[in-house]
């Protein structure tokens, strides 16, 4: 989920794991809730919609559905803060390693398939700043990057870098 400015920068809130609702998805059950986010599937999906009105219908009928929604809703907006709080107080340095980490883990292997670009996106700078940053990151021995993808060679030290305050 990302959202885009006027001017055409984008910046990623967060990743929507397979098998999950989100809070942007669920906005359909707030009140006055008009979000101007965006997604884009990595890999094929199916995705569902519900109606508002039968949602509402399902949780006012069913503590449940209430219950599941207040969590939904409660892990979403932390994800939310999480990804403001790393813009506004981390490094690109530091965010750059810890998007490296955190992609390494969703894809479950060590090499990291994305391009400068995306990565620069996703984290709301520029190509250039992500691809001088890599660079630095080549130079310290702690990753490798090819046309195939960029290998983390050194996670402890990506994760101590991602960790300073």
């Amino acid at each position: 989920a990302y959202m885009l400015s006027a001017s055409g920068r984008e910046i990623t809130l967060y990743f929507i794991e397979k098998q999950s609702l989100t809070m942007l998805s669920a906005t359909c059950i707030l009140r006055n809730a008009a979000m101007p986010v965006y997604l884009d599937a990595e890999e094929d999906c199916e995705f569902f919609v519900i109606p508002p009105t039968v949602y509402n219908a399902l949780r006012c009928a069913n503590p449940e559905v209430e219950h599941f929604t207040s969590e939904v809703l409660g892990a979403s907006f932390s994800r939310t803060l999480a990804s403001m709080e790393q813009v506004l107080f981390l490094s690109v340095e530091q965010r750059l390693a810890l998007y490296l980490l955190e992609r390494s883990a969703f894809e479950e292997s060590d090499e990291v398939h994305i391009t400068h670009e995306a990565a620069a996106r996703q984290l709301g700078t520029a190509r250039e700043v992500v691809s001088r940053t890599l660079k630095q990151f080549a130079q310290n021995g702690w990753i490798e990057s090819s046309r195939k993808g960029i290998l983390l060679k050194e996670k402890n030290a990506l994760k101590a870098l991602s960790e300073e305050r």
